[in-house]
């Protein structure tokens, strides 16, 4: 049996409009740019070397990303997502 909007209580009118509600394309950038900048920084978390001990967790990111959701990543943010990679490591320019 489905209920109509009468029969239902204000919570569950309430929770029913969130169903299938757009996303803000700002929060979704957001998520997508911040998660792949935050891995950039995560071999940094354990030990700063001179050389990479971990692989590039930020351009794993953005791979799988690009595999996942081929549409919301352009295909030149790969060398601002490098650079940035390369300021927060400190390896030279272009390691990443």
């Amino acid at each position: 049996m489905i209920r109509s909007d009468l029969q239902m209580g204000p919570r569950q009118r309430h929770s029913r409009r969130q169903i299938n509600r757009e996303h803000s394309p700002l929060f979704a950038a957001l998520i997508l740019y911040g998660s792949i900048i935050l891995a950039s920084w995560t071999p940094t978390f354990l030990v700063t070397a001179i050389m990479p001990l971990l692989p590039p967790m930020g351009f794993l990111l953005l791979v799988g990303w690009r595999l996942m959701r081929p549409g919301t990543l352009p295909a030149w943010i790969g060398f601002p997502l490098g650079a940035i990679d390369d300021l927060v490591s400190g390896q030279p320019f272009g390691s990443a």
